[in-house]
């Protein structure tokens, strides 16, 4: 495809920044099937970074591979030149923040509770922590749950409540799994904008790798024109890098997810609209389903790893 950023990423792109989180020819094996093949991939400070692609095609385990929560197979994750699964879980903490699709919350713990343990890694006082999960709360504008239990929450409350712990973890990369989950429409461009807004009004501070299936949310991202990477990936192979604003990204996506996309541009956002049938990487014609009998992403769900992979998984 002509026009690509990188059809396979040089892995040392980024490796400029302290923080910056690196995977180099990372393969992923797990139950006899490869997940990850080859995977190059970088994020630093100031990134604005979206990996889309089909069903299974291993976006949830790029993410989890980058914070250590999966060991590569073959090839290095590293922050800062450190491979991630020697970093301590604090040290991790400092440097990367990650939003599971689903939060693993089985306890009927308080919300002010759960936002406040987000900021483990400081060591600080309750009441310090508890006042840095307030603000995170009214940031996300649902300061009115701090008093509520976690199992009386509706998904939408919940998902927002886990990004408002992603923030008060303070770390510099930020790495968020369909991140509009479970959030109806309104909830879902105000998410996607305070994405963009952290990125361009962070002075660099932040640099974000968003994974999502909704090609249509990204414009949100970036209305005024601000830079958005798009990296696209399936069957474990990254197949493109391109800018959200390059002309070659329709047919990109397209041929990623096997549609048509048309674009429109409603008050200045570019979004990708699905227009019919497209042609996938074998050559075949389908509306999206092509994937069905395939597994999901990452084996589920993409936030539930099954038994297969948990001899490979890192804990903190």
């Amino acid at each position: 495809m002509t026009g690509t950023v990188d059809q396979n990423p040089t892995p040392g792109r980024a490796r400029s920044g302290t923080d910056a989180a690196v995977l180099s020819n990372v393969h992923v094996v797990a139950g006899g099937h490869e997940i990850l093949r080859g995977v190059d991939l970088s994020l630093e400070r100031g990134d604005l970074a979206v990996l889309v692609g089909p069903n299974g095609a291993g976006k949830s385990t790029v993410l989890r591979t980058l914070v250590g929560r999966i060991r590569p197979t073959q090839g290095r994750a590293t922050i800062g030149g450190r491979d991630v699964s020697e970093m301590s879980g604090v040290e991790r903490a400092g440097k990367v923040s990650w939003l599971p699709q689903i939060a693993d919350v089985r306890e009927p713990i308080r919300v002010l509770d759960l936002v406040a343990a987000g900021r483990f890694r400081f060591r600080e006082s309750q009441v310090r922590s508890e006042t840095a999960a307030r603000t995170a709360l009214e940031t996300f504008g649902i300061g009115e749950l701090a008093e509520r239990r976690w199992y009386g929450l509706s998904g939408g409350e919940r998902q927002r409540i886990a990004l408002a712990t992603l923030w008060t973890q303070e770390a510099p990369l930020l790495l968020l799994d369909e991140p509009a989950n479970h959030l109806d429409p309104a909830h879902q461009i105000d998410t996607y904008r305070w994405i963009g807004e952290v990125v361009r009004g962070g002075g660099a501070e932040h640099g974000i790798l968003c994974v999502t299936h909704d090609v249509d949310l990204i414009g949100w991202l970036a209305p005024s024109g601000s830079s958005v990477r798009i990296v696209g990936i399936s069957d474990g192979r990254i197949r493109f890098q391109l800018p959200w604003e390059s002309d070659d990204i329709v047919a990109a996506l397209s041929e990623l997810f096997a549609v048509d996309f048309e674009p429109v541009d409603v008050g200045g956002v570019r979004r990708l609209l699905v227009s019919g049938a497209g042609t996938s990487h074998d050559g075949a014609r389908s509306t999206g389903s092509r994937r069905a009998g395939a597994r999901s992403d990452d084996t589920r769900n993409d936030g539930n790893r099954s038994s297969q992979t948990r001899g490979s998984e890192v804990r903190p």
